[in-house]
């Protein structure tokens, strides 16, 4: 969790270290193994808003076995546990709602990741969570919330507060 007063480090400290936390040990390897994980793809967000900096990660975890409505939830409870515990150990405060959004996708995820990049001219893409991890760039902030890029071009057009921020 976050508030309008932490600092951009220190709430990203929290969060880098908590990851580290959940993916390194007996733990991660144990449950990668049972889960069937083969591989993860991470991306770190940062948005600014009314309650500051939001430094968040987009974690794609690749699995070579089917996902079922039974393991998916066993793989949910196990994360937003353990995600919890990360984060406590790392001095922040994770709830059970907020911390984790897991969610599973089919074998259409694995078309997109492996894709070339070339899109059929007027096709309509869906946003889905495979996008929240590799179209971090062209994304925008939401209930007013900015990325880092909506800060910048804030800036270029006379925001100094924006500027600060990007700063």
């Amino acid at each position: 969790s976050h508030h309008a007063g932490a600092s951009l480090g220190s709430t990203l400290a929290v969060l880098e270290n908590a990851y580290k936390r959940m993916w390194g040990g007996r733990w991660a390897k144990a449950w990668k193994h049972d889960h069937h994980v083969i591989g993860t793809i991470r991306a770190l967000e940062i948005t600014h808003g009314d309650n500051g900096w939001h430094p968040h990660i987009h974690c794609l975890l690749i699995r070579n076995s089917a996902n079922t409505l039974s393991t998916t939830f066993d793989m949910s409870v196990d994360l937003v546990m353990r995600w919890e515990d990360c984060v406590s150990l790392s001095g922040g405060v994770a709830d059970k709602i907020h911390g984790v959004d897991y969610r599973a996708f089919d074998a259409r995820a694995t078309e997109y990741i492996t894709k070339l990049g070339m899109q059929v001219i007027g096709a309509v893409s869906k946003w889905s969570g495979i996008s929240e991890v590799v179209k971090y760039p062209v994304k925008m902030g939401r209930k007013g919330s900015r990325t880092l890029w909506d800060l910048l071009a804030l800036y270029m057009g006379g925001d100094v507060r924006a500027g600060e921020l990007w700063i």
